[in-house]
């Protein structure tokens, strides 16, 4: 709830080669998180990154990530989060 207006705003930007999905979190490991974020550019390029979009992500903590240009590694990652979504992991969220 805290985050809606930010949420509202990258849900404007989604296109068919953007989509945004939420973390199904099960409810008996209240220790479960997602914490990477991950980036498949033109089954390409791929980045993995622990850093937030956030001032603390950006300047304030020790964030490391990895950029590869590989599209063996970037359709491993790809396929990857598709099954993930076939698992129902992650959810795509839909403008309501």
């Amino acid at each position: 709830e805290k985050h809606k207006a930010q949420l509202k705003r990258l849900m404007d930007l989604r296109t068919k080669h953007l989509r945004v999905f939420d973390f199904q979190k099960k409810d008996d490991d209240a220790m479960a998180a997602l914490h990477a974020k991950t980036i498949v550019v033109d089954e390409r390029e791929l980045l993995v990154s622990s850093a937030n979009l956030s001032y603390h992500g950006m300047q304030g903590n020790l964030e490391m990530g990895i950029r590869l240009v590989s599209e063996d590694k970037a359709k491993q990652v790809e396929n990857l989060l598709k099954e993930m979504v076939s698992m129902r992991l992650f959810v795509e969220l839909r403008k309501d």
